[in-house]
């Protein structure tokens, strides 16, 4: 608890001091209040002008894209929901189930839902920190998977040449007679 409330204050501190001009004025008289309720009040103020419908029929139609990465997509989501619950187009506790639901409907990596069962979660879904923690160790399981495949393929193919003694070029003028064409 005693950490939190210093992750709190040290926010506050951060999102006080970053803060000049004009907002500043506003601001004085809102130190007291949580650092959320100062994000939402300047967000209020100076903030895009998106309403919380037109954000959230974004979120809905966003998709992964060919060459993003699961984990990116994900995140991408995220900071989507967190953007609504500033607007207050949606509340903090819908934010998991919209996140999972959104997630499995926009990825093109079918394979990551069902190596992770998330189908099986959407009763009652994982954290956010959970879901992008699994993603990530799936990732990276699956780029060590590769790499060990790679380097298994090039000593497969070094110890073939290797074998043949490197004439492959030797072989091939051997055994395919040279054609040679005239016109006269």
């Amino acid at each position: 608890m005693e950490r939190e409330k210093e992750s709190e204050n040290r926010k506050k501190v951060l999102v006080l001091q970053s803060i000049v001009g004009e907002a500043e004025d506003y601001i004085q008289l809102e130190k007291d209040r949580p650092v959320l309720e100062i994000v939402k009040l300047l967000d209020r103020i100076y903030g895009a002008t998106d309403k919380g419908e037109d954000m959230l029929a974004d979120f809905h139609h966003a998709y992964q894209q060919p060459q993003q990465k699961t984990s990116e997509y994900l995140l991408m989501l995220y900071r989507k929901l967190t953007d609504m619950v500033i607007k207050q187009a949606i509340t903090e506790q819908e934010v998991t189930g919209k996140l999972l639901r959104q997630f499995i409907r926009g990825t093109t990596d079918e394979n990551m839902v069902f190596k992770l069962k998330l189908d099986e979660s959407a009763v009652n879904p994982p954290s956010f920190s959970v879901l992008i923690g699994d993603v990530r160790t799936e990732e990276s399981i699956r780029a060590a998977r590769i790499a060990r495949m790679r380097r298994t393929f090039k000593s497969n193919v070094a110890q073939e040449d290797k074998e043949s003694g490197g004439n492959e070029q030797n072989t091939k003028e051997e055994s395919e007679p040279e054609v040679k064409c005239s016109y006269e």
